[in-house]
């Protein structure tokens, strides 16, 4: 299954879980770059207002959900069982590869890339962290290049910040060897927040799934939910007017 839904002007994908691990071991057989960016409020607000950074998005070729409220709001979870609601379907897929692939981290300084080497090292087997490069300690863009060329990963993890991170990939997209470019930077600190180890109690009565599920409602944010729900509607109702 992929469909898409516009979400104040910007055409979000929707895939079944199926669907994207399919068309992701697809890119990663490829020879060209391909780019996934996962959206978060923040990121399809920015879009709305400038132009010329929703042309750097449309450089992706999947726009999906980084946070569910974006594609939810207010729908029950059961109207969509099988969707990639947030970046949890980009982990699912990363455990489901058969291979191991290598990874670049592209991050904006070197507490970040200690962070994301140390979850993936203990979330991801299959991940393979071969480079990394600090935005800290950034001498030109072509010396990122060479960072990544010299490795010519499969997958380069980008946590850096909007629009910093759209907009440099879609201005050197044809010069990094790579398979897939994944800019994640919006939803890092939230991916990591919610991992925490089960405790042993919890893992002798196998209820691991149980526990990830109470905590990824604990750190539900509906505040920022509703603020969202009220923007879309707003501009909805613009460009009804209109």
């Amino acid at each position: 299954m992929h469909t898409k839904k516009s979400i104040m002007g910007v055409e979000v994908d929707l895939l079944s879980q199926d669907y994207l691990q399919a068309i992701t071991n697809e890119y990663l057989e490829n020879d060209r770059l391909n780019i996934y960016f996962l959206l978060t409020t923040e990121i399809i607000e920015a879009a709305e207002a400038d132009e010329e950074y929703r042309k750097c998005l449309e450089e992706a070729d999947l726009l999906l959900p980084g946070e569910e409220h974006i594609i939810t709001l207010g729908q029950e979870l059961n109207d969509l069982p099988d969707v990639a609601l947030n970046y949890n379907a980009l982990l699912d897929m990363a455990k489901r590869l058969s291979e191991k692939k290598v990874i670049f981290f592209l991050c904006q300084d070197m507490q970040t890339v200690k962070r994301a080497e140390r979850y993936t090292k203990e979330n991801l087997p299959n991940f393979n962290v071969q480079g990394s490069y600090s935005y800290e300690d950034h001498l030109g863009d072509e010396q990122i290049i060479n960072s990544i060329n010299a490795i010519t990963p499969d997958i380069i993890i980008s946590t850096l910040p909007t629009p910093l991170q759209e907009q440099w990939i879609a201005e050197y997209r044809t010069k990094v060897n790579a398979k897939l470019y994944i800019g994640m930077g919006g939803v890092l600190d939230a991916m990591i927040s919610e991992y925490k180890e089960p405790p042993q109690i919890i893992k002798h009565f196998h209820l691991e799934g149980l526990y990830s599920n109470l905590r990824r409602s604990m750190t539900n944010k509906p505040l920022r939910t509703h603020i969202f729900k009220r923007k879309v509607e707003q501009y909805n109702n613009k460009k009804g007017e209109e």
